[in-house]
């Protein structure tokens, strides 16, 4: 779970990061990062047997599709 957890962290500053380099403001990207962030946290990657990891990539994508 750790293991899990420091890769969102990095996964978000860097997700973070990209927002605000696309004109969003460190406030709104954060929220961004913390609505995907939390979305994630019930998901089947938190079981006993995950599937891989989407691409931060492919996350935003989704994320965007979403909204």
């Amino acid at each position: 779970m750790e293991k899990i957890l420091l890769n969102r962290v990095a996964q978000a500053v860097k997700f973070i990061e990209r927002l605000e380099k696309e004109g969003q403001s460190h406030f709104e990207a954060q929220e961004t990062a913390i609505e995907v962030i939390l979305q994630l946290a019930n998901s089947p990657e938190t079981s006993d047997d995950p599937p891989e990891l989407l691409s931060l990539k492919d996350r935003e994508e989704v994320y965007r599709k979403r909204t």
